[in-house]
């Protein structure tokens, strides 16, 4: 065995991207697990014990991971302990991904449905909205997020529809065996870019901008804010087939800009951009680290409390360089 993998059992504490789950039918021979989320929902693929995106945590008893446990009896549920970002060197790109909770809405505490990934392969970022009640939309996000991260090839607009039809499937499967009262049209939209060598100038960078529903990217150059998508557009409300999986019929746009080293582009979920203008996003990245993530996501709180709108929130921060 090498020094790297993990040995688990069933009931660890596992985190996955930025939930928390809980390990279920280890496979010790074989070395895989599945994992069963807060709502009871198991997701259907099986990781390795060696795959670098889960890890085991320790917990204080305090906060054992509870499954399909009712949050009206005061227990809150697990997603509700976490908070995450990161920073990840991709293709002429550092990029800082994060989500977050938000604050309950009415006194319930609800799960996470918001996501924020990247994937190694091809160099995209993503921020993702999970939509569905009672826990459906952290289903959706989670294996949209997943997919995203792991099976995309080559990252065109060909292989990104390939992925979100994959990823679909998957999706019906596992609200198939998802409690009762998780919305069975669950989904999830989306914005996400990547950055790509100038095919004719060596000082330019092309970043390529995918949207689907209300989440939104945003071009930040020299301390202004320039959309590179319009919400208005794919409104989710005039138009619910911009929610995947519903979608799928409908091939991807790929959009493609010119931008400079130094530039940042930001794709980010309805729980930022229903907060703040794009001008208000951007002061909080000029002459700031891409960890400046991090006090977005908490300005988001304050501005929920005030304007009294409760959402989770995810956001990707690409710096072209």
């Amino acid at each position: 065995m090498s020094p790297e993998t993990t040995e688990y059992k069933d009931g660890d504490a596992v985190l996955f991207g930025d939930q928390l789950y809980k390990a279920l039918r280890v496979d010790p021979d074989a070395k895989t697990l599945q994992v069963v989320d807060p709502d009871g929902a198991v997701l259907p693929f099986a990781f390795s014990f060696q795959d670098s995106n889960l890890r085991k945590i320790d917990l204080p008893q305090s906060q054992e991971v509870l499954v399909g446990v009712d949050s009206s009896d005061g227990a809150p549920p697990v997603c509700n302990l976490l908070r995450t970002g990161a920073t990840h060197r991709l293709p002429h790109s550092t990029v800082f991904i994060g989500s977050d909770r938000g604050i309950p809405k009415q006194d319930k505490q609800g799960p996470n449905e918001d996501r924020a990934c990247v994937s190694p392969e091809t160099g995209w970022a993503f921020a993702i909205d999970g939509m569905g009640g009672y826990g459906g939309g952290d289903v959706a996000a989670t294996i949209l997020g997943y997919d995203l991260s792991h099976e995309l090839k080559e990252g065109s607009s060909r292989d990104l529809d390939r992925v979100l039809g994959f990823s679909g499937n998957r999706l019906q499967e596992a609200l198939l065996h998802a409690p009762e009262q998780v919305d069975l049209k669950a989904g999830a939209v989306f914005a996400g870019c990547r950055i790509l060598p100038h095919p004719e100038d060596f000082n330019k960078r092309i970043a390529q901008v995918v949207s689907r529903g209300d989440c939104r990217v945003t071009l930040v150059r020299n301390g202004q804010a320039f959309s590179l998508t319009t919400p208005d557009e794919n409104s989710i409300t005039k138009n619910p087939t911009k929610v995947w999986p519903l979608h799928n019929n409908e091939p991807l746009k790929v959009n493609e800009w010119e931008v400079m080293p130094g530039d940042i582009i930001l794709a980010y979920t309805d729980g930022i951009g229903n907060c703040f203008t794009p001008e208000q996003i951007v002061s909080y990245f000029v002459g700031r680290s891409m960890e400046a993530g991090i006090a977005l996501l908490d300005a988001a709180v304050l501005m929920q409390m005030q304007l009294g709108h409760f959402d989770n929130r995810g956001l990707a921060a690409v710096l072209v360089e």
